[in-house]
Parts: C-alpha cells; sequence; structure tokens
C-alpha cells in the first residue's frame, strides 16, 4: 500500500473535495461515468437548499491504495435555520487518464443537533416575522429527530 505520493495529488485532490461539496464544477468533470450506473453523473449532486451556514469543510485523511486510487474521509458541520449538522463522507477517487475523479460516495456519519437558540429564534420570529414562523418549523420537521418516542408504561 502506498501512504504517500506527490504533494501535487493531495492539491489534486483537496481541490476536487471543494468542487464536490461546492459543486461549482459539471458533474461529468468531476465523477467517473461509473460512478452512477443507474443515471447520468448529474443525478449525483444533490444540492442541499436548507443549509444556511457551512461552518467546517475538511479533509481529514487521504489514503492512497495505488497510484490511480485513493479514499478521501471528509466532514462538514453546517446549520440549517433550526439543527446543526454533522456529516462525514467517504468519497473514493480513481485516476483516469491524468485526471483524478469520484468514483463512489459513501456516508459514514450524519448527526443533526437542534441549534441551543432555536426557542429565541421562534420567539423572534412570532413577534417579528409570523410569516418565516412555518419556514423554521418545516426545516424542524424536515431536519430533526428528537428520538424514538419513550415506551408506554403499563401498570
Amino acid at each position: 500500500m502506498i501512504n504517500s505520493l506527490d504533494y501535487a495529488y493531495n492539491q489534486t485532490i483537496n481541490s476536487l473535495v471543494k468542487s464536490y461539496y461546492d459543486q461549482d464544477i459539471p458533474a461529468d468533470q468531476l465523477f467517473t461515468l461509473d460512478a452512477n450506473p443507474y443515471g447520468s453523473p448529474d443525478d449525483l449532486y444533490t444540492p442541499d437548499t436548507t443549509l444556511a451556514q457551512v461552518l467546517d469543510t475538511k479533509i481529514d485523511r487521504i489514503k492512497y491504495s495505488s497510484v490511480s486510487e485513493a479514499i478521501v474521509r471528509t466532514s462538514q458541520i453546517s446549520t440549517t435555520p433550526a439543527v446543526r449538522r454533522n456529516r462525514e463522507l467517504e468519497l473514493h477517487f480513481r485516476k483516469e487518464g491524468d485526471m483524478w475523479k469520484i468514483n463512489k460516495v459513501n456516508s459514514i456519519h450524519f448527526q443533526n443537533t437542534l441549534l441551543d437558540d432555536v426557542d429565541e429564534k421562534a420567539a423572534a420570529l412570532i413577534q417579528n416575522s409570523p410569516d418565516e414562523v412555518e419556514k423554521l418549523l418545516s426545516d424542524l420537521r424536515a431536519n430533526y429527530d428528537a428520538g424514538p418516542p419513550p415506551p408506554k408504561m403499563t401498570y
């Protein structure tokens, strides 16, 4: 197993990971043709319209398995109006010709937690922008799961 290669590979892969999250280059330039066997590479871009702010995106590890394959572990912390989102992905890269491309995306970890100030946000919206309250509630319904209900007690 090759653990380190020329630094240029890291720069290229760093740039492609950024492009994956920013979705700023066409999908057919970022993904291999076999990355989505059931559709087009465009289907792999799923824009997240709920994001309010991206707080941090980083590459946790790049592991090369050969001169033409790499696995990149990434993480992103972001917020929607109501929740803080922690998402970890594993991007599998393959070199086609002289270009690195993503050929598989695996979700490793995904967690939403309620923002500490969501109550204050809701109260402010009720006072100042009642029409925005439904957007906040809709975001909560879509992105936050408080967990299973407690078991019913029988006596």
